[in-house]
């Protein structure tokens, strides 16, 4: 629903009269750009970090990321942080 709403500012220029400074240099990701960083993040993932992943892996992890969180997951996030603020 966001991406919708937002789909329609850009393409409306409103972005760029309200927020100028953002505007220039602005690049469009094509999806060949998109499917190049997902086998760069594959590939420092595997060979860097030793991790055993793919870019399935990689595109799940980035759409988990699309979805609101829930106010039960931010309570969640929440509670969280303060242990690990606890524990330093």
């Amino acid at each position: 629903m966001m991406a919708g709403s937002w789909e329609e500012v850009k393409n409306k220029g409103v972005r760029n009269k309200l927020c100028p400074q953002f505007a220039d240099g602005f690049k469009v990701f094509t999806a060949e750009d998109i499917a190049k960083a997902r086998q760069v993040v594959d590939n420092i993932g595997n060979n860097q970090l030793q991790l055993d992943i793919n870019e399935d892996d990689v595109l799940d992890l980035l759409e988990s990321h699309v979805e609101e969180l829930t106010n039960e997951d931010l309570m969640e996030l929440e509670q969280q942080m303060i242990l690990f603020e606890e524990n330093i």
